[in-house]
């Protein structure tokens, strides 16, 4: 059921535009009908209209409906799903890990001031897990142009979806990429490529953060691989 929500997003203008034009057709029969059931002289007529009346009212209560499903389970079901809280994750490791990745970092800068300006880019990647939720392409401090094929690997028992998404420093919006429910244990083949590329073109140059959300087939969700990138300009 869940992996029905990224489509109805993903498509949320088409659902809207198809279903307002049928909602149209349906009311603009049902005033026909309704105009032909007054005009109506003799009973037979008046029972005819009256079962277009009936048909063409069924037509415009489904319709709408659907409209009034898509818009509550767009705007309300689907980001009500658990999805842990990324942006509170990084705080915490950046005090904690600082001790840890410096030296390692730093080998061979002598110079401090560089050294400061260079540890926000050696944060290790938050939540992943190897073999199981990682990423393969890019990796965190990568800078990427134009469009970019992603590789990640994404193998948990019980799998229910995955999605993968990015938001802009500073911003709390994630935008969904694309979403699966397919194990993914190794980089995608060429065939495969495609339908995990990402066009970068279109967002303004910056840094931004790129995460894998996963759950199992109980809706209990991992901790997101996050991984931060910066997009440069064409």
């Amino acid at each position: 059921m869940r992996e029905i929500f990224p489509v109805l997003e993903a498509y949320e203008i088409w659902i809207y535009t198809l279903v307002g034009v049928a909602l149209l057709f349906s009311l603009r029969r049902l005033a026909l009908a309704s105009r032909e059931m007054r005009t109506a002289q003799f009973r037979f007529e008046k029972v005819v209209a009256q079962r277009k009346v009936s048909y063409a009212l069924t037509l415009v209560v489904i319709f709408g409906l659907l409209m009034l499903a898509e818009f509550v389970l767009v705007s309300f079901v689907a980001p009500a799903l658990p999805s842990p809280k990324v942006l509170a994750t990084p705080t915490l490791d950046l005090v904690s890990t600082p001790t840890a990745t410096l030296p390692a970092t730093v080998i061979g800068v002598t110079p401090t001031s560089e050294s400061l300006q260079t540890t926000p880019l050696a944060v290790t990647a938050e939540g992943c897990i190897p073999g199981s939720i990682e990423w393969i392409y890019p990796q965190n401090g990568d800078e990427l142009q134009g469009t970019v094929n992603l590789s990640f690997i994404v193998n948990v028992v019980n799998l229910g979806f995955y999605k993968y998404e990015y938001v802009q420093a500073g911003s709390a919006d994630w935008v969904t990429i694309a979403a699966g429910n397919a194990p993914v244990v190794s980089t995608p083949e060429a065939a495969d490529e495609s339908q995990r590329t990402w066009n970068t073109g279109s967002l303004i140059p910056g840094d931004y953060q790129l995460r894998l959300v996963v759950a199992d087939n109980e809706n209990n969700t991992f901790p997101a691989c996050t991984i931060s990138i910066r997009v440069i300009g064409e």
